[in-house]
């Protein structure tokens, strides 16, 4: 007769399966971060939804870990140069290296984002754009 080697309850079908789930996990994760990296034509909404979201952080404050007000700064250079108006597109230009840069000024954040208030409709962080 043989000998069976026994596997608690669980054993190593368990770790397969939860293992399993972790690589979907991740894998799902990845490709969400992958997406979110936007191309093509940007829309007014998205270019001034970015303008907003920095506006916001603007008045909260950058934080102290993560560099909240860059990320944002980031986002709206994305946005702002992917838009169909050569001047937008130059605020985008613009944005990108606030978003590369260690400290901003609000006045730097003003004129670099004036022709990005003119689509919107307000200037930065006094109001906010439609729907």
């Amino acid at each position: 007769m043989r000998s069976r080697k026994m596997t608690p309850k669980g054993g190593r079908g368990r770790c397969r399966a939860i293992t399993g789930v972790i690589f979907v996990v991740v894998t799902a994760g990845v490709a969400t971060s992958l997406t979110s990296c936007s191309s093509g034509p940007s829309s007014r909404q998205e270019v001034c939804s970015a303008f907003d979201k920095l506006g916001d952080q603007f008045l909260q404050g950058n934080g102290i870990i993560g560099n909240p007000l860059f990320h944002r700064a980031g986002d709206l250079a994305d946005a702002a140069q992917r838009f169909t108006s050569q001047g937008v597109r130059a605020d985008g230009v613009m944005m990108d290296k606030v978003a590369h840069s260690h400290s901003v000024s609000g006045a730097d954040l003003m004129s670099a984002t004036g022709r990005i208030a003119d689509l919107c409709g307000h200037p930065l962080a006094l109001g906010h754009s439609g729907p």
